[in-house]
């Protein structure tokens, strides 16, 4: 996987990106075909955290967005909705 992290108003933390990408290993378990590019873009909105992350495996593209107010929260959050659209994508074919 291809990873980029993008920070918006706060500061780029290494313990954040390591989180991040531990979590979003356990999607590999659904066989994309090709490379994936992973992209997480974390902001702070007032007193929410938000974790958005966009994924493109080739022709297929996947996007989740979640807030919380830890930023760890809202990156489970995230992942849990994007599996949940994997889970779905899947059982379509």
């Amino acid at each position: 996987m291809d990873f980029k992290f993008t920070f918006k108003h706060l500061e780029p933390l290494e313990s954040i990106t390591q989180y991040a990408q531990s979590r979003i290993e356990k999607i590999e378990k659904y066989n994309m075909h090709k490379e994936m590019k992973v992209h997480f873009i974390f902001s702070v909105q007032k007193e929410a955290q938000e974790a958005e992350v966009m994924v493109d495996s080739g022709g297929q593209h996947y996007t989740a967005k979640a807030s919380d107010p830890t930023l760890y929260a809202a990156i489970d959050l995230v992942i849990e909705k994007l599996e949940h659209q994997l889970r779905k994508h899947k059982h379509q074919e």
